[in-house]
């Protein structure tokens, strides 16, 4: 996809388009417990965005968790 987008790739709505994607595979996967999933997800939100704040806190969840399993993601979810 990435690709085939070109140099669209930085044009304001589908980045945003692209952040949403990445941002809300990444909580879909924390929540079921892919951890590795969900980092890869929110590893891309952070390359097309790295100043987002809750891209940010995020991928701060994901780094600091220690266990496996699901990660509580309501907080994630109130934009």
């Amino acid at each position: 996809m990435y690709a085939s987008l070109g140099r669209d790739l930085r044009e304001t709505e589908t980045a945003r388009q692209l952040l949403w994607i990445h941002y809300m595979n990444a909580i879909f996967f924390a929540g079921l417990g892919g951890g590795d999933l969900a980092r890869a997800e929110i590893g891309r939100a952070q390359r097309l965005h790295p100043q987002d704040k809750n891209v940010q806190a995020l991928a701060r969840a994901l780094a600091d968790r220690q266990r496996q399993g699901p990660l509580p993601v309501d907080a994630f979810l109130e934009l």
